[in-house]
């Protein structure tokens, strides 16, 4: 897939945890303990449920990262059933990322030999993504038909991507680079000696960075975004800005559920109130939609003053929300951002005047026009008083 048409208008969270969680549960005779495994799966798979429910509710899609078979795929089904999963490809709100390059570092390091190692992934199943669904699927304890693989393989073809080629190589060369520049003192890896003459704690320190590096790459390429730390003084100002608005939108979501006296997505999780197989159809529905778009847009900007119950009551009242407080501030930060974009794409400066005012006045209405959030907030509480009735 062309990482143009994996990013238009959506955003995707990239996630590791969950291809993390299956291959150390389900991949037999690995490095964990048989005793280990069989005293935490109850607590792990319970961590890892909610934690991909809350992805698929906050965000509009995740892409998985995939090493070899995808054992996601299955356990995706037996979490929210086949037309559960059905649905959320439907939506686009699955994708994966085949890992079909790696870096390691040395574990035993060897005096004049450089500490990292990369290389590209040749076996069908580690390159191909085909091969790679149809060998993930024989890992279900659910018996599926062949007509249902073959289509489910075809869809999920289409969700796929995977390494960029030469990138693990390049991501090694930055990193050599940037430990000789003395990048990575702050993380405890000052230049000090060359990096043939690594120690063990030396080479395990730059391993780590190097899959920073990767990570940070691969998001960039493909236009995906994180909610997982990584180190502030590895992210150019970009990168670390479009993390932070990853995290505003979980915070603003709350937020207004605050003001509108529902609990959050996760509370509700917790709580059994949302039920998880109904997550696919709740996303589905046009509210929700329309909600998730809207507070991705309010959460483009980080003002501490931004008064949520102000924005949803102007709105709900027909008042015109740009005479509110908290939107001459949204407003002279969205118009920068307009006059930022029209630089980046013209090459030239962008002097502004009314014409841009009112683009962009229009253009945050026109998400609004008709709609309110308070749309989202009736239905899901209709849904939520249907779902207490039943308990």
């Amino acid at each position: 897939m062309d990482k143009k048409e994996d990013s238009l208008d959506r955003l995707t969270i990239y996630d590791k945890k969950v291809n993390q969680f299956v291959r150390k549960y389900f991949v037999k005779n690995n490095r964990y303990n048989e005793l280990y495994l069989a005293r935490h799966y109850i607590e792990e798979e319970r961590e890892i449920r909610a934690y991909i429910c809350s992805l698929l509710l906050y965000y509009d899609s995740v892409c998985f990262d995939v090493y070899g078979e995808n054992i996601i795929v299955p356990y995706l089904i037996g979490v929210f059933g086949k037309k559960g999963f059905d649905n959320l490809i439907e939506q686009k709100a699955v994708r994966f990322l085949l890992s079909t390059s790696m870096i390691t570092h040395s574990v035993n390091p060897i005096q004049g030999l450089h500490p990292l190692q990369y290389g590209t992934l040749t076996t069908e199943v580690h390159s191909n993504p085909e091969d790679s669904i149809s060998s993930g699927l024989k890992w279900s304890s659910n018996s599926f038909d062949r007509s249902y693989h073959r289509s489910l393989t075809r869809k999920l073809t289409k969700l796929y991507n995977v390494h960029p080629k030469g990138v693990s190589s390049r991501i090694v060369s930055s990193v050599y680079q940037g430990y000789k520049d003395n990048l990575f003192a702050k993380l405890g890896l000052a230049y000090e000696q060359e990096l043939d003459k690594f120690d063990k704690s030396q080479c395990e320190k730059i391993g780590t960075i190097a899959q920073y590096y990767m990570d940070l790459a691969l998001i960039s390429y493909y236009q995906y975004t994180s909610i997982d730390n990584y180190p502030l003084d590895l992210l150019n100002t970009e990168q670390l800005e479009h993390l932070k608005y990853t995290q505003r939108i979980k915070n603003y979501t709350n937020k207004t559920f605050e003001f509108e006296k529902i609990p959050n997505f996760e509370e509700l999780l917790s709580s059994g109130v949302l039920k998880v197989e109904d997550i696919p159809e709740f996303r589905k529905k046009t509210n929700s939609e329309k909600f998730r778009k809207w507070i991705a847009t309010v959460s483009q900007n980080d003002f501490d003053s931004f008064d949520v119950k102000e924005y949803l009551d102007s709105i709900e009242s027909h008042q015109s929300f740009w005479q509110t407080n908290s939107a001459r501030a949204l407003k002279t930060i969205s118009v920068n951002i307009v006059s930022t974009l029209i630089s980046c794409l013209t090459g030239d400066p962008c002097v502004l005047g009314t014409s841009i005012a009112l683009l962009d006045e229009f253009y945050i209405n026109s998400l609004i026009k008709n709609w309110s959030p308070r749309f989202f907030f009736k239905e899901a509480s209709n849904y939520l008083n249907e779902n207490k009735q039943v308990k």
